[in-house]
């Protein structure tokens, strides 16, 4: 795998859980389907991000493996919405793992209850990010075929700003100059 490569697959990662984490904070406030009941905000906010996190992991690998087999359109989103349906199976073990050890009270709610609503939830989601996903895609294979190098870790300038020398203004363009630019 090349450095540009994954550098770009390190910086989606990050993004995908910094949103799934804003994303978690979210619903641990509102408390979706009446978890608001189940205790304080806090430990609503505690599990979500113990389901958010782990669940980006799992969603975002189908996610990521579905994309780079390039299937047509229809298929892409068949596979994506069977892959939610039969991962959310085993990830709800480990969301329910998690409730009850929180809040023991919910051992009442039966197997399917906990399924339909990890997929009431996880649907839109794995939705979103996929289309998030597609954009980053598009965004880079539209600067690979532009023949545009994409940004560096320093910018469009291609150079850190303390190794920049002077700007040189020539009609609508600017020339950066560094040390190693003189010839």
């Amino acid at each position: 795998m090349s450095e540009a490569r994954r550098s770009d697959l390190l910086r989606d990662w990050a993004v995908d859980l910094a949103i799934a984490s804003v994303c978690a904070i979210f619903f641990g406030l509102i408390g979706p389907f009446g978890s608001y009941l189940n205790g304080p905000t806090w430990q609503r906010v505690v599990f979500q991000l113990a389901c958010f996190l782990p669940g980006t992991l799992l969603f975002g690998s189908l996610i990521r493996v579905v994309l780079r087999l390039r299937l047509n359109p229809a298929m892409t989103w068949m596979s994506i919405f069977l892959g939610v349906v039969i991962l959310n199976a085993p990830f709800q073990i480990w969301v329910v793992s998690i409730a009850v050890s929180i809040w023991p009270f919910l051992k009442i709610l039966r197997p399917l209850d906990w399924y339909l609503q990890g997929l009431i939830t996880a649907l839109p989601i794995v939705l979103g990010f996929t289309f998030l996903m597609q954009a980053r895609l598009h965004r880079r294979q539209q600067a690979k075929e532009a023949g545009e190098a994409p940004p560096t870790a320093f910018g469009l300038l291609g150079a850190p700003p303390s190794a920049v020398l002077c700007l040189q203004m020539e009609d609508h363009y600017v020339r950066v100059r560094t040390a190693g630019s003189y010839g």
